[in-house]
């Protein structure tokens, strides 16, 4: 398994010892430290299981350049990735591993846990359903009919290590790169299937920064434009009126999410999308995480 970190010693200490507890005990805990960072050296110099092996990088990459390194370094048949801010269930392994000896498929396959994702005052699952049969990667993503129904979060993810080695992901990019990853290993013929157990644990502060509250719209529209052809006219729409507004929200006014949304109508937006992109608009985030919660429980 491979775990990227950069300046955060006491959560990645957290995270490998979630993954040293596995009821399925991985072979080797691989941790690439993406730059210089004396306090994670040292923390991680003091773990006293021979399994974990350290990684450190003379320069920062990046998450993507610090995954792809984990993985040329890894000698085992499989490849987990875990964030160094996150952590496994104790399960999370043996289960994860049962459910892909289970897929019957010729085509090389990847697969996700469900994820419980904690907030300072809230904990929801997702994702809500795994991808339906010949559904392309980017209609499962963005194009929904309620909140969470599709995810694919890069700590629950499990995949052959000759897949990882043969599809690297994307060094250039500093956001969006799991998504480019995705549209590249379809475009390869690859599966994605699902186990709807939250078997990972997505710690989400609201202090936390991470690329999905860090990206500016400009990127992201700029990543959507160039990925067009391979997200669809349904997923381009919906990711413009999902993640480049909320970006957009955040930086800018009235007018550019004015634009935002014209740029979607150059696809085919849904009506839930557009309903999404009304309501985020109007509603701080935390409010609609708290009508969310409300439905769920009645």
């Amino acid at each position: 398994m491979v775990i990227p970190t950069r300046g955060r010693p006491d959560l990645v200490l957290r995270a490998v010892q979630s993954a040293l507890a596995q009821t399925l005990p991985p072979m080797e805990v691989i941790v690439v430290i993406d730059g210089p960072d004396q306090a994670t050296d040292l923390a991680l110099d003091n773990l006293p299981d021979g399994r974990v092996r350290k990684i450190p990088l003379m320069r920062s990459g990046g998450a993507a350049a610090a995954r792809n390194a984990g993985v040329q370094a890894a000698h085992g048949e499989w490849i987990a990735f875990l964030d160094d801010d996150d952590e496994w269930s104790p399960h999370k392994l043996e289960r994860q591993s049962a459910f892909h000896g289970q897929l019957q498929t010729e085509r090389p396959h990847i697969s996700a846990t469900a994820v419980e994702w904690r907030t300072d005052s809230f904990v929801f699952t997702y994702p809500r359903r795994a991808p339906r049969p010949n559904e392309s990667i980017a209609d499962y993503l963005f194009v929904r009919q309620q909140p969470g129904e599709g995810m694919l979060a890069v700590p629950s993810l499990m995949l052959p290590r000759a897949l990882a080695r043969a599809h690297p992901m994307p060094e250039f990019l500093r956001t969006h790169e799991e998504y480019d990853w995705f549209l590249d290993l379809q475009a390869a013929g690859c599966r994605f299937s699902v186990l709807l157990e939250p078997l990972t644990i997505v710690h989400a502060p609201s202090e936390r920064k991470s690329v999905s509250t860090t990206a500016t719209w400009q990127a992201s529209l700029s990543w959507a434009l160039r990925r067009r052809a391979d997200l669809g006219e349904r997923a381009f729409a919906a990711f413009c009126l999902t993640d480049v507004a909320r970006a957009a929200r955040r930086e800018a006014g009235v007018g550019t999410l004015i634009a935002v949304a014209a740029m979607a109508f150059t696809g085919r937006p849904s009506p839930y999308e557009l309903a999404r992109f009304l309501v985020a608009c109007a509603f701080p985030q935390h409010l609609r995480w708290r009508l969310t919660t409300h439905r769920r429980r009645r």
